[in-house]
């Protein structure tokens, strides 16, 4: 589970964002713009999340974490040889219930740069890896002023 607090304020901004006139979901060049700024942040971030998460000590297992569990494991079945391919399906129980609804299934739409203006090109005036305090908003509003006025040049 992502930070419920760091999500929550997310989404309250870009709640805001739409309410403020600032963004329109249902306008391509928007989401454009903001599946540029964000998409890469919230993966590095979920990313970092799960790296820790993997090493939090879990007080029901003498304070290890779910990696050294998984070590300790193999260590203890030498018969059990997993290759790379297999670790991510560690600790799944194909036999155990089955989740009638699958939840945290996030759809996002394909987005498309506008065509008379070059993504490579777009890509080199935004900063997609540094992490943002303030959610991204001035960010946001930046990037997107420099993709429209590429698109006037071009127009």
């Amino acid at each position: 589970m992502m930070s419920i607090d760091v999500s929550v304020l997310l989404t309250m901004k870009l709640y805001a964002m739409e309410a403020t006139g600032v963004l329109d979901p249902c306008d391509d060049f928007d989401l454009f713009v903001l599946h540029s700024i964000f998409l890469p942040r919230i993966i590095k971030s979920l990313t970092q999340f799960a790296s820790a998460w993997n090493l939090h000590p879990v007080c029901t297992e003498k304070n290890w974490s779910p990696q050294q569990i998984m070590i300790n494991s193999l260590i203890k079945d030498t018969d059990l040889v997993l290759s790379n391919d297999k670790i991510s399906e560690y600790g799944i129980d194909y036999d155990g219930p089955v989740a009638e609804e699958e939840f945290g299934t996030v759809n996002v739409p394909v987005t498309l740069c506008p065509p008379s203006v070059s993504q490579d090109h777009f890509y080199q005036f935004i900063d997609t890896e540094t992490l943002f305090e303030d959610f991204g908003y001035p960010h946001y509003i930046n990037c997107r002023e420099v993709l429209q006025s590429m698109v006037s040049m071009q127009s």
